[in-house]
């Protein structure tokens, strides 16, 4: 399944960064057959590794978001080639998110689903 961004999504990234997803197509990640309800962290103010995450949504203090997940690492690919400040942004000052694993959730709100 891919999405397609209609609406700049909600965020910590700066105005013009979150501007730049506005009609790109990202890939959802595979075990997601839609929007899923998972725990979610500000990319600026959330742990910086997973251990720590783990940590906070045991403790219960693990916000739950409900979104399309993209991995980080194909959404910033993408959005490099539309838009390389943007991408650089991200890879300047979430450097965490550039690990395997890590994925960005972008809500229903702001996309469409593509076939």
């Amino acid at each position: 399944m891919r999405i397609r961004i209609l609406k700049p999504p909600p965020g910590e990234a700066p105005e013009h960064v979150r501007q730049a997803w506005l009609g790109l197509v990202l890939p959802v990640v595979a075990r997601c057959r839609g929007p899923a309800r998972v725990v979610a962290f500000g990319v600026l103010s959330g742990p910086r590794n997973w251990v720590h995450g783990l940590l906070q949504a045991i403790l219960g203090r693990a916000p739950q978001e409900v979104g399309y997940c993209v991995y980080c690492t194909v959404a910033i690919d993408i959005l490099r080639a539309a838009c390389p400040d943007a991408a650089d942004w991200w890879s300047r000052n979430t450097p965490h998110l550039l690990k395997r694993g890590y994925f960005f959730v972008f809500p229903p709100e702001s996309c469409e689903e593509l076939p």
